[in-house]
């Protein structure tokens, strides 16, 4: 996914060309290690699955990620209303990708409908770009 974002943002043939070959040695690279080793474990249901179709093995799983939320979830009486909030560490390749997909694709659209929203975004090593996006747009917090 992240491959694909990069590819269709690319400014130039050359660049899209590099990123083409880039993806293409790594699909190589997981293939290759995922046929030697004894099992895969993934992030994703969806890195399980693209990982054995490519390396055309079954020996696949993933883990799910998440955090246990007390049982019954308490309520809140008050909350910001039009808030998003985005929560991750930015050392994560795809996290960087999913908030600058947030900011510039789907915020807009947002914004268009709710003008008042906001999008806070919690998250170790921001990129300078989001900090300097953040610094220009008011609707994102850092």
């Amino acid at each position: 996914l992240e491959f694909r974002r990069v590819l269709f943002r690319s400014p130039s043939i050359s660049m899209r060309a590099a990123t083409l070959i880039e993806w293409c040695r790594w699909a190589r690279y997981e293939r290759l290690v995922a046929r030697e080793v004894d099992h895969v474990l993934s992030v994703t249901e969806q890195d399980k699955l693209l990982i054995e179709w490519l390396a055309d093995i079954h020996r696949g799983s993933y883990l799910p990620r998440g955090v246990d939320i007390a049982d019954p979830c308490p309520s809140y009486e008050t909350r910001e209303p039009q808030t998003l909030l985005f929560v991750g560490t930015f050392s994560h390749h795809p996290n960087e990708d999913a908030v600058r997909w947030l900011c510039e694709d789907i915020l807009p659209l947002i914004l268009g409908r709710y003008p008042k929203a906001v999008v806070s975004i919690v998250g170790s090593r921001p990129p300078e770009w989001l900090t300097a996006l953040a610094a220009r747009q008011p609707a994102i917090r850092r």
